[in-house]
Parts: structure tokens; sequence; C-alpha cells
């Protein structure tokens, strides 16, 4: 998920993003997020989230740990 044009998200946002990373790992997939802002990361950060969500500096860098993880559980 793309948040680079995300520059700010409420308790409702936060809550949206779990239970979609919750939906996610229950179909067996993962769910990426790629070029947080600061203000999303420190957010992510604060509510530890960061530890839960898999946060990539780049679409590119999320995408290749999206390969890695196919390419390790194979």
């Amino acid at each position: 998920m793309n948040l680079g044009n995300v520059h700010y998200v409420d308790s409702a946002g936060l809550g949206e993003l779990v239970l979609m990373h919750m939906w996610a790992e229950a179909a067996g997939y993962a769910l990426k997020f790629a070029s947080p802002r600061n203000s999303v990361r420190q957010l992510l950060e604060l509510t530890n989230l960061s530890a839960v969500f898999d946060a990539h500096g780049s679409v590119a860098e999320a995408l290749a740990a999206m390969y890695q993880e196919q390419v390790c559980s194979a």
C-alpha cells in the first residue's frame, strides 16, 4: 500500500489499517506499506504499530521485500 500521499492518519484510519492487516494475515497474505511520510511513520512508532506493520521507504523496496518472502518460503 503506497502511503506516499498520506499526510495524516487519525484513530479511525489506524483502526482501518489494523483491520486490513488482520484480514490480509488471515487470508495468508502480507500487507506492506511503502513511502510513509515522517508524520505517518512517527504515528506508527508512537502507537507501537511500527512493530506490526512492515513499512518500506519506497514501492520498489516493498515489492522487493514481498518477492524475497516468496522466494524464502518456496
